[in-house]
């Protein structure tokens, strides 16, 4: 046991180390492109496969107005054409095709079987919320103790759920162990083709038994996927993009399309699919982002990392429950290092955002200003005219 714990700082930082000299550290930052008036901008991807996971991201970073019309809709265009293959025609045909549907939209499908999706939606970043308790956490706690309670919060919830299935599955065997030694005992004497003959009969009338209601809803829990709920869409808050994430039935090419309302504007655009960066995340209810996949391929990739065989010819012989400890810091190691990268990345916008919405605020004032001031003018001059026009006809009105 005294080896294991100092086994456990050793290999923290080498993993600490091994992080620390990663090729990716930087942060990652969505592409920008600037949109104008009234011509859209769109990005398209490729769905191969049905029931797929797709997440829209649009983020206006900077324009006379932060609104945007954000458009998800397809397929545009049938899944057999790959642009990475080596037909120099496919690129050709794809812009054919979606030309086609620009002129006769979803009446002019390549398929009338398919089932289409067609969102649109007006998103004003001017009304987004200031987030204003982020540098007061509750009960005067600092954000690092906030952030511990949550962890530990969470390994406790992991652990609670873990001992739980590990009962349930204990007394499942435990239980069937049981109605197995009564039934050897109860069918001893029986023939072996007689016991199986009663044992499909049993069966079947067990089947009968169950009430068609019960059997609906134990299959509609089946289909269910494990694991928590997933989260409703919050409000835009600064810094933070507009995402949408829908389930794809038809195979083929969708697009995301964003359209400035007035003016030009400049938007960050991405387009997710969960055959390339994963299930959706139960607790933003959208596709992992490339910086979160990135950041869990790098604390992964110290998993698998070999350990050092000074260190192994120093502590002699390394055990699997040795790992646990370090396996436990590196999985909180993954969680506070993603934080802070998504922080770094929402502070980023959300600077951005104020300088763009204070911008906007001084030409409004200003604006406002100077219409009263003009307003303010033309009354006061009105006001001179018509108490000169009044002198003016006094000899007349004293007669």
């Amino acid at each position: 046991m005294t080896r294991s714990t100092s086994l456990t700082p050793t290999l923290l930082l080498t993993s600490l180390l091994h992080l620390a000299t990663a090729q990716t550290t930087g942060t990652y930052l969505p592409l920008a492109y600037t949109i104008s008036h009234p011509h859209p901008h769109c990005l398209y991807e490729r769905i191969t496969s049905p029931q797929e996971h797709l997440t829209s991201s649009v983020y206006v970073m900077d324009g006379s107005e932060l609104r945007a019309a954000v458009v998800i809709e397809g397929p545009v265009a049938p899944p057999d054409l790959d642009l990475h293959t080596e037909n120099e025609h496919s690129g050709v045909e794809l812009q054919k095709y979606i030309d086609r549907y620009e002129r006769e939209g979803p009446a002019g499908m390549f398929d009338k079987t398919v089932e289409t999706v067609h969102f649109a939606e007006l998103v004003d970043f001017e009304a987004e919320m200031e987030r204003y308790d982020d540098d007061v956490p509750p009960g005067g706690l600092s954000e690092e103790e906030v952030r511990r309670m949550e962890m530990e919060q969470e390994e406790r919830e992991r652990r609670l759920e873990m001992q739980q299935r590990q009962d349930f599955m204990a007394k499942r065997d435990a239980r069937r162990e049981h109605q197995l030694m009564k039934q050897v005992e109860s069918e001893f004497d029986y023939d072996d083709d007689f016991v199986k003959l009663q044992m499909e009969k049993r069966g079947g009338e067990m089947d009968r038994r169950v009430p068609p209601e019960r059997k609906r809803r134990e299959e509609q829990q089946q289909r269910q996927p494990r694991g928590r709920r997933l989260q409703e869409e919050s409000p835009l808050v600064a810094g933070e993009p507009y995402q949408k994430t829908l389930l794809i039935k038809s195979p083929g090419w969708y697009r995301l399309c964003v359209r400035a309302k007035v003016d030009t504007i400049e938007a960050e655009m991405e387009l997710r699919k969960s055959s390339t960066y994963g299930k959706i995340n139960p607790k933003t209810g959208h596709v992992p982002s490339p910086q979160d996949v990135e950041i869990h391929s790098e604390i992964r990739n110290l998993y698998d990392k070999e350990v050092d065989e000074q260190i192994i010819a120093e502590e002699e012989s390394i055990k699997d429950e040795d790992f646990t400890t370090i396996h436990e810091q590196l999985r909180v190691l993954e969680r506070v290092y993603h934080d802070i990268i998504e922080r770094q990345l929402e502070d980023r916008r959300a600077w951005g955002w104020r300088t763009v919405h204070n911008r906007h605020l001084y030409s409004h004032m200003v604006m406002g200003n100077l219409v009263e001031t003009v307003f303010y003018m033309i009354i006061t001059g009105w006001q001179v005219y018509t108490i000169r026009k009044w002198f003016s006809g006094g000899p007349a009105l004293g007669k």
